[in-house]
């Protein structure tokens, strides 16, 4: 299954209803945070995204880390901007 399969194609069951993953990221935690820097914490894994995180994100020390993130992302030569 290709990445845009995984997170486009298959549907998720959550508390019953089901969901795309991409939904997930971008039409409820995007729209309800208003923040675009959770791309940068959930990311699907394929050459042009960040890296995966090695720690789950957790309240404490979130914004820090969101900005870590976008910051190493945007400075890597290797990654498409």
């Amino acid at each position: 299954m290709n990445d845009k399969a995984f997170f486009s194609g298959k549907e998720h069951v959550i508390g019953g209803k089901a969901y795309f993953l991409n939904d997930i990221e971008k039409g409820i935690l995007r729209e309800k945070f208003k923040d675009q820097r959770i791309h940068f914490a959930l990311v699907c894994a394929s050459g042009g995204c960040p890296p995966l995180q090695s720690k789950a994100f957790t309240a404490s020390g979130l914004d820090s880390r969101l900005d870590a993130a976008a910051k190493a992302f945007i400075a890597d030569s290797q990654s498409p901007k």
